[in-house]
């Protein structure tokens, strides 16, 4: 990863991204951001939160994802630990929001660099080229099949080693 892909992602490092919330006349993200970390046992108070907001870019269901920054980003990894070590599968219904049910999704706030490397490494999964997958601190990372190493993946040539590809610069 070159400098400026590895400064794009550090100014991301205390941001949390949520996908799946349903938008709503005059919302109120500090709310339902604080609703939701009470739900995860993971209590905040209102100045741990620096800016909330929802971004310009569309997910899945054309809702707009919401970006939190957190001012310390142990409390960050306290929230994604929480939903890590419990296998937990958030749900609208959860949290008490109205519309219909659907799945929450918190993750690491991922460059546009980083989010494409998680995005072919998935990609790979689903093509049964390797067994796992996953992002932690803002790292992609995956593993070919059970017991193999750990690989960390920094670029889409690692990607394409692990699928047999060949990419010309």
């Amino acid at each position: 990863m070159i400098a400026r892909e590895e400064d794009q992602q550090r100014s991301r490092q205390n941001n949390i991204k949520i996908v799946g919330i349903p938008e709503r006349p005059g919302e109120d993200l500090y709310k339902t951001f604080m609703d939701l970390a009470s739900y995860l046992g993971e209590p905040l108070q209102p100045t741990d939160i620096d800016i909330i907001h929802r971004t310009s870019s569309f997910s899945k269901g054309s809702q707009k994802p919401i970006v939190v920054r957190l001012v310390c980003r142990w409390k960050k990894e306290a929230i994604l630990h929480k939903l890590r070590s419990q296998k937990m599968r958030l749900k609208t219904t959860d949290l008490g929001l109205q519309g219909a049910p659907g799945p929450i999704f918190i993750n690491d706030h991922l460059s546009p660099f980083n989010e494409t490397l998680a995005k072919h490494a998935r990609d790979l999964r689903k093509q049964n080229l390797i067994q796992f997958t996953w992002v932690r601190n803002a790292k992609v990372f995956v593993r070919v099949k059970e017991g193999e190493p750990v690989i960390r993946v920094q670029s889409m040539k690692d990607l394409d080693k692990l699928s047999g590809t060949v990419r010309r610069s």
